[in-house]
């Protein structure tokens, strides 16, 4: 079992938290898989391409990304599925929402849906972590949920 998954965005979206984040729920839920998170970024000033990369298997791995399984877009706010497929929320959800909290809602859709192997709880935990301003973790939190108990 292995899942490939790229987040790409510009500097300032928060592409290398929200690696860092995915990172730390699955090992959260799941503390016999194996993570890698490859960061790549142009620059590091807002506006740069940013990219990262999360490798998740069941035993240790080469963590060379091929095509990956999922593809979160946040330039577009959409997620592409190695098959073809894209994923995607209203724009209602995203209503009111800064820049930053739309990834997180991107990948609480993903999660949702079974493709991050890690559930709501591990999410919340690794996010609430993650920042040390507690306003900052519960906007974060809530636009995770957001796109977790979207209903297409």
């Amino acid at each position: 079992m292995r899942v490939d998954i790229v987040i790409e965005g510009k500097g300032g979206q928060g592409v290398q938290t929200l690696g860092r984040i995915v990172r730390q729920a699955v090992v959260n839920a799941n503390s016999l898989l194996y993570v890698a998170v490859a960061p790549e970024y142009d620059t590091v000033v807002r506006g740069g391409v940013s990219n990262c990369h999360i490798l998740i298997a069941g035993e240790e791995m080469n963590p060379v990304l091929e095509q990956p399984d999922f593809r979160l877009r946040l330039c577009d706010n959409t997620i592409v599925l190695k098959t073809g497929g894209v994923l995607g929320m209203s724009s209602r959800v995203y209503s009111g929402m800064k820049e930053r909290q739309v990834g997180f809602a991107l990948v609480g859709l993903l999660a949702a849906r079974g493709g991050l192997l890690a559930g709501q709880d591990a999410f919340e935990k690794a996010i609430g972590s993650a920042f040390a301003n507690p306003q900052l973790a519960h906007v974060s939190i809530q636009a995770f949920q957001a796109g977790f108990f979207f209903e297409s």
